[in-house]
Formats: structure tokens, sequence, C-alpha cells
């Protein structure tokens, strides 16, 4: 894991890490605080939906890998990742919930 979680000056993920394969990754995690959903109450044509909650996270993922992808010749960020190559970066989403 590495220090800094800041992409850019407005980009903040939950963790950027160096991967197994050495290269980066975006973890960010969503708690279903506040009846945040995972799915979408309603099927579509019999289909389970994801709901406009995860969408969202998803879309958020998506920024950060896109911030990463054009801060990664920055000299700030070179010295955030420390040597960690940044090639084609990964996020994870991890939608958790706790039962206490």
């Amino acid at each position: 894991m590495l220090d800094e979680k800041h992409i850019d000056t407005k980009n903040i993920s939950d963790f950027v890490l160096q991967a197994h394969d050495g290269l980066l990754d975006i973890v960010e995690i969503k708690r279903p605080e506040s009846g945040m959903e995972f799915w979408a109450e309603a099927l579509d044509h019999g289909n389970h939906v994801r709901s406009s909650h995860l969408v969202k996270a998803i879309t958020q993922a998506a920024k950060y890998i896109f911030e990463v992808e054009r801060e990664e010749n920055s000299a700030k960020f070179l010295e955030l990742v420390d040597g960690v190559k940044i090639v084609k970066p990964k996020a994870v989403l991890i939608y958790v919930r706790s039962h206490g």
C-alpha cells in the first residue's frame, strides 16, 4: 500500500497500492449505509440490474483510472508511486456490509 492516496488535487481514492504483479491498482470501498443498495428494486426484463448507487461507485472508480493515466507522467505523481509501474491500472470496488 502506498502512503498517499491522492491521485491529483481533486481525486482521492480509498487506497492506491502496488498489486502482486508489481503494477498500480486503485481500491475503492463502499458501504451500503443510508439505504445504499447493490441491486435496483425493480427487475428489467426479468433481470436484476445495478442500483444507481452502484453505478455511481463504478463511475467514480473509472474516473480514478482515467486520472491516474492522465497524471502518470507528472513529477508529483511519479514521486507518489515511487517506482510502481503504471500500466493499464485496475480499480477494485469493494462493496461491503457488516452485521455488527
